[in-house]
């Protein structure tokens, strides 16, 4: 997995949707990760995300995220 997103990116240098973020598992080309709140904090621009998925973190909720990788 590290191969196809370009290896572990530093959580502290910023972020972006396009980042895959705390993944659980991965399986055929799939993966499933979650976003907290201090994720929040650290995405690059936040107007890249929906509003109603912000509003959900600030309120301290988690959201899972579904990731495709290319092949």
């Amino acid at each position: 997995m590290k191969e196809r997103i370009g290896g572990n990116k530093d959580i502290d240098k910023g972020l972006s949707p396009t980042d895959i973020i705390i993944p659980l598992c991965m399986a055929d080309g799939y993966v499933v990760g979650y976003l907290e709140d201090y994720c929040l904090d650290r995405f690059e621009d936040k107007t890249t995300l929906p509003a109603d998925v912000v509003q959900h973190l600030e309120n301290g909720y988690r959201v899972v995220a579904f990731y495709r990788l290319k092949r």
